[in-house]
Parts: structure tokens; sequence; C-alpha cells
């Protein structure tokens, strides 16, 4: 089920912010929007995981990179990645290119180990491993070696650019003081 390039690229885009969302959410204890959020994420990246085999692998590459360091800690995340894979199953699961699994799952890994060891340190490439840039960096260079097809790493890149701006989107209009008031 191949998904038209401005399909793809909302469909990424809404998935990096309602993880955001989820992530939140979750550590203000606001648990039915936490699971809200998370399943609608889940069910974004169960299509993006049948759209093609570089979708598959690259979604399938971050959950994996993310879960060995531990991130997927909370009832909300988990239940994401289960409507993730049960929205796959149900819509026709795409085998992921293996290659690019498990290229992104490693620079997923080393992005998340790399971020928590300088989170809050001054050092020369602070800013570099506090925006998680190795992955970003690794599928800007496979679209440039024409390794993969420029709409996925654009994809990718849209999915991560809304995680990230997600809180600075939220901060400026007020949402998240109203927010914390509800997590209490």
């Amino acid at each position: 089920m191949e998904l038209a390039a401005w399909s793809l690229l909302i469909t990424f885009s809404f998935s990096g912010f309602t993880l955001k969302i989820a992530d939140l959410s979750g550590e203000l204890n606001l648990r039915n929007l936490a699971l809200l959020s998370a399943v609608v994420c889940g069910s974004l990246l169960g299509i993006l995981i049948t759209e093609s085999r570089f979708s598959s692998a690259i979604v399938l590459g971050v959950i994996v990179g993310v879960a060995v360091t531990g991130k997927i800690n909370q009832f909300n995340l988990i239940a994401g990645v289960a409507v993730t894979f049960l929205t796959a199953v149900i819509l026709g699961f795409v085998m992921p290119s293996i290659w690019l699994l498990a290229i992104v799952a490693f620079f997923a890994f080393i992005d998340e180990v790399l971020h928590d060891q300088f989170a809050g340190k001054s050092f020369p490439f602070t800013s570099f491993f506090s925006y998680r840039c190795c992955l970003k960096l690794t599928m800007l260079i496979l679209a440039i070696l024409a390794l993969l097809p420029p709409i996925y790493p654009v994809g990718f890149l849209a999915f991560d650019l809304t995680y990230d701006i997600t809180p600075l989107i939220f901060s400026r209009l007020g949402v998240m003081p109203r927010l914390k008031k509800f997590g209490g």
C-alpha cells in the first residue's frame, strides 16, 4: 500500500507529533491523553510499516533501537507499540529492508545512549547529541548515496522534527502549564 508522497510525509509528521504528546502526557501522568495519543501514534506507525519495505525498516528500526535502551517503559508506550504491530498485521505487514532496519536500529540506539550521556553537560557536541543527530545524518547520507529514495529520509526527518518541535510549540502556546495542572 504505497502512499502518495504528501500522505507519507503527513503520516510521518503526525506520528512524531502524537509520539511526543504520548511522551509528555505520560510524564505528566495524564493517563487518558497518554494512552489516546500512543494509540493514534501506534496506528500511524502501523500504517507506515505497511507502506513499503523502506518505511517498514525505518519504523521498526526506530522501535528496536529505542526499545533496546529501555525507553519504552510506560504503559502507554507499550500499548502504542502493541497497536503498531496490530495495525501492521491487520493492514498487511511489509517485510522491512533488513540492511536499512539494522542501520536505523543501530543509530537510533546510539542517539538515545549519547543523548542520555550528554544531557545537561557542556561539551562541544552537546547540541548534536541533544537533538539525536546521528540517525538524521545517516538518513541524509543514505539519500545522497542513492541507497534510499529521498522521500523516506524526508519522511523520517519530518517525524523527528515534529517530535522535537512539539514541546516548543506547546511552550510558546502556553499548553504545557495547563497540562501540568491536570497532571497534578
